[in-house]
């Protein structure tokens, strides 16, 4: 009851006005009917009429609750109650008072039926027919009359609203009757799903179209609760929480309206409304309504895509009316930005640009902006020729745009295809300047489709119009360039030719000059201003000549078509030429230009270099060498001989002469040879050569020095006692070298035989002296002994070539190492060798084997006794082009002051050993005769690391076909 006032107040207080004004009209009959004032009458009959009452009042309850088939049965039960009521009224005499609550009573019965003007109409007319009978009442002549009369009334009047309420239910229940045969259609037919439910939340009704909608069957429908609809929601929803959201919320107030759009996975759109069905204020159910409005969504989808599509084609077309190449008139570039910026706005594949060429015949492809992955780099096509292609030439004359979306079909495109283009869509545009075609603009995608938008088209149209713009600011400023180059070219040989210029009319009016004119006559821009005879006056004062200026000036304006040429001479001793021409103009004499060119350094610098000539020709004369000038062709154009007896026999003439003819010919082929190769590389050739030049063979050296690019200096000097002194310097370095060798041979084999005694005698006495003496004989034969190895170390390596065999590394440190064990101390340091995998090394072995004893044998030589242990590590690292090799100690390192001196002979950097300065001398040598490197890092305290880099050779090996033995 609380709920039902809350919701709907002014039927609530309806009812309360209806209830309480019942109560009140019956409280004054009820109890004057229940406690009568006559004892004697019959109790029954009073019972039997409260009970009617009561029932009246039940049913009538009960009536507008129900509102079905019980209204005729009410209104007829009213009618007999008033009947029953009348007669009481008649029987027992009752008062006035009694009457008229009785009349009240059916007043305030007659409100709760629906036909409320029907009895108020009956009643009220009723009651007025009564109210003429009551005199009737009290006389009792006329009691049976007024019963008669009311009685009548009453049952004239009740037939009459039974029949008027039966009549009007009757066209009630027809039109509900039509009205339910209405809206059964309308639930039918509708082009929406419907679906209605119970309070209770059961499906109870639905139509067809909902099956369709969210694709179920009867018995997934009727009588089932929405929880099952709510699982066939989630499956068929995009998003499937939504239905179980919107079923909370309808738990939560069942007076919910639900007016929003739902989208489903199969991509269609629905408007969906729901509300509550009410019945006399009451909930009876929900009906849920789903109109479809895919297609309204995809035209809002399609509307808001053109908006935004004409917005970035609008953005597009501001941004290239910005670009900078676009303003510079750089049309590739433009090309280039005009093609991204189609492809990308309208997402297609691809675009080009195509331009005629002069004669119009062939487009030429200018640029491509390719999206796609499948199209290749570069065009399949580098030009179209018209002769093969005249239906599209003919539709770019005549159409404005040819959108064709399958271009095997299209007749205007299948030729594209035919030449070798992909197949697709293309949408072109051709691009026209001042009325004429110039070119295309082409946007393709790999694929057939339904048609090119509008928008489309008309973007494209517009690009290409934007291009017209394009192309005639790019002549436009192609031409500006070179209309600008050219004048900054005139300007600039204005300027900077050197000569002073003056232009003037014919009458002497000054046109232009430059800034050397006016340094020439020590004028300026403002003295300039003056009237020409000013200006000549002024001239003419700083000549020395200017008599014969005014002469020549004379005979210029008696002859304004000649030209003229003289020299000036200013009063400060500078020297001047003047030049002067006529200027035309379509042949017509409009004035005249001077050319002024100040000659006094020029002078002076001749002077200078005839000065500088003698003074050179004087060296010249002065060295003992023969030069010649030659031409590429071999003739002699200049010569110099010595003013010695080197060369006595060419005392001829050899101006013009043929080289080849004049000197041996070995000597002149050669020498030509050469001079070619100095031409070509602008590079000194030498080369030297024994020949009898003056009537006995002597050594001469050539050197040919290009001076020109069609001449040459050839310079021959006599070095016949050069070549003498080399040659006894050779024979004596041999000699030195056997003499070392010899000797370090004949010194080794005594050395090797006291070692070996001296080790006899160390294991054969156990005397205390004897050992100790043994110890200091044993330690100066081993430095004697390590003197002789690198004497024939240093004379090997000058001696021997370089042969190139595989290396292997740890047997060659096993050699190394027996060598070396009779070194003192050697036995305290350990050894280790790492050669990484890798390829092979093909390198002089000897030379290596000279490099690893130097410095293994200075890691026993230079160990730190103050360490527990000392050691070497080699490490060898060997790839196609190099080996790096790495031989680390820890001995007593290297003093920094001394480290930039250790490859010195005979330096020592330490006194702690006995060594002689010679290793390190010679593994230098020996690396760099190998063509290697070598460096070190050396710590005091901590140790050397020597780091070798030795060409591999083995790429050279394979090469000349030597085999890995």
């Amino acid at each position: 009851m609380a709920n039902f006032a809350s919701q709907n107040p002014s039927q609530f207080f309806l009812w309360l006005f209806r209830s309480l004004g019942l109560i009140a009209v019956f409280a004054i009959p009820m109890a004057h009917f229940l406690v009568p004032e006559e004892l004697n009458d019959p109790m029954w009959t009073r019972l039997v009429i409260a009970g009617f009452i009561l029932a009246h009042v039940v049913g009538s309850f009960v009536s507008a609750w129900v509102r079905r088939h019980y209204r005729t049965v009410v209104h007829l039960t009213a009618i007999i109650i008033t009947l029953y009521l009348n007669f009481l009224v008649f029987y027992n005499d009752l008062a006035r008072a009694t009457f008229f609550s009785y009349f009240l009573s059916l007043f305030g019965i007659s409100l709760l039926f629906r036909e409320v003007r029907i009895y108020l109409i009956l009643y009220s007319t009723n009651l007025v027919l009564s109210l003429a009978l009551l005199p009737l009442i009290d006389n009792p002549e006329m009691e049976l009359t007024g019963f008669a009369l009311g009685f009548g009334s009453s049952m004239l009047f009740g037939l009459a609203g039974l029949l008027m309420a039966h009549r009007e239910t009757q066209s009630l229940e027809t039109q509900e009757s039509l009205l339910r045969i209405i809206n059964a259609a309308a639930f039918r037919q509708s082009q929406a799903g419907i679906m209605v439910t119970s309070p209770d939340n059961k499906m109870l009704n639905y139509n067809e179209k909902l099956k369709q909608v969210w694709g179920i069957t009867d018995d997934m429908i009727l009588g089932n609760s929405i929880e099952k609809a709510i699982v066939v929601a989630q499956t068929r929803l995009k998003q499937p929480g939504h239905a179980r959201a919107v079923a909370n919320r309808i738990f939560e107030d069942p007076m919910l309206v639900i007016d929003d759009v739902i989208e489903m996975k199969n991509g269609r759109f629905y408007h969906r409304i729901s509300e509550p069905l009410l019945h006399q204020e009451q909930l009876i159910g929900r009906i849920w309504f789903y109109h479809e409005i895919t297609q309204l969504k995809r035209e809002e989808a399609q509307l808001v895509e053109t908006r935004e599509q004409m917005y970035r084609q609008n953005e597009v077309m501001v941004h290239l009316a910005s670009s900078n190449a676009i303003n510079d008139g750089d049309l590739a570039i433009a090309c280039q930005d005009i093609t991204r910026a189609v492809a990308t706005t309208l997402q297609t594949d691809g675009a080009e640009i195509w331009l005629f060429d002069d004669a119009e015949e062939v487009l030429v492809h200018r640029a491509r902006y390719h999206l796609g992955r499948t199209a290749p780099d570069d065009p399949p096509l580098d030009t179209l020729v018209r002769v093969d292609h005249p239906a599209l030439f003919s539709a770019l004359q005549y159409t404005r745009v040819i959108d064709a979306v399958d271009m095997q079909v299209d007749p205007r495109t299948v030729s594209l295809v035919e030449a070798g283009e992909p197949r697709g869509a293309s949408l072109i545009v051709p691009v026209r300047l001042q009325g004429k075609t110039v070119g295309m603009v082409r946007a393709y995608v790999q694929r057939k489709i339904d048609e090119w938008s509008v928008e489309s088209q008309n973007f494209l149209a517009s690009i290409g119009d934007f291009l017209a713009v394009v192309i005639e600011s790019s002549e436009r400023k192609a031409t500006e360039f070179q209309l600008g180059k050219s004048l900054a070219i005139l300007q600039a040989v204005f300027e900077l030719s050197g000569l002073g210029i003056l232009v003037t009319t014919l009458s002497g009016g000054v046109i232009n000059y430059n800034r050397l004119y006016l340094e020439l006559w020590g004028l300026d821009e403002e003295y300039m201003e003056n009237s020409p005879a000013t200006v000549i006056a002024f001239c003419q004062a700083q000549l020395r000549n200017s008599d014969q200026l005014r002469k020549s000036m004379a005979f210029l304006m008696e002859n304004p078509d000649q030209d003229q040429f003289d020299f000036l001479e200013f009063n400060d001793g500078r020297l001047a030429e003047r030049f002067t021409s006529v200027l035309e103009v379509e042949g017509t004499i409009i004035g005249r230009v001077w050319f002024f060119r100040d000659i006094t350094d020029r002078i002076e610098a001749e002077k200078k270099l005839r000065e500088s000539e003698q003074r050179n020709k004087a060296i010249l004369n002065a060295l003992p060498d023969l030069m010649l000038r030659l031409n590429m062709e071999g003739r002699i154009l200049d010569f110099k001989t010595p003013e010695s007896d080197v060369f006595p026999d060419l005392g001829l003439d050899l101006q013009d002469k043929s080289f080849l003819e004049t000197f041996p010919r070995a000597f002149a082929e050669q020498a030509l040879a050469q001079a070619e190769i100095a031409q070509k590389s602008g590079e000194l050739q030498a080369f030297e050569i024994e020949m009898n030049l003056v009537g006995q063979d002597r050594d001469y050296e050539a050197r040919i020095v290009p001076s020109s690019y069609y001449e040459v200096l050839l310079i021959i000097r006599d070095i016949t006692e050069r070549k003498r002194a080399e040659k006894e310097l050779v024979q004596r370095n041999y000699e030195l070298d056997s003499f070392v060798y010899r000797a370090s041979h004949d010194l080794k084999a005594p050395l090797n035989s006291l070692m070996g005694l001296i080790d006899i005698l160390r294991n054969e006495t156990a005397d205390g002296n004897v050992l100790m003496y043994l110890g200091l004989m044993d330690k100066s034969v081993v430095k004697l002994d390590t003197f002789i190895r690198n004497l024939t170390d240093f004379s090997r390596i000058n001696r021997l070539q370089i042969k190139y065999t595989k290396v292997d590394f740890n047997q060659l440190v096993e050699e190394i190492a027996e060598s070396l064990r009779y070194m003192e101390n050697a036995q305290r340091v350990e050894r280790s060798v790492t050669v990484h995998p890798g390829k092979p090394l093909f390198a002089d072995g000897f030379h290596i084997g000279i490099v690893l004893s130097n410095l293994i044998s200075n890691a026993i030589k230079y160990q730190d006794h103050a360490k527990d242990r000392s050691q070497v590590d080699i490490a060898v690292t060997v790839d196609d082009k190099e080996a790096v090799i790495t031989v680390t100690d820890n001995g007593v390192g290297i003093p920094k002051e001394y480290q930039d001196r250790i490859f010195e002979l005979f330096f020592r950097a330490t006194n702690q050993s006995f060594g002689s300065g010679l290793g390190l001398y010679i593994t230098r040598n020996a690396v760099e005769k190998m063509d290697g490197t070598i460096s070190f890092e050396s710590e005091p305290g901590e140790g050397t690391q020597f780091t070798i880099v030795i060409p591999n050779q083995l790429e050279n090996i394979l090469t000349a076909g030597h085999s890995d033995n």
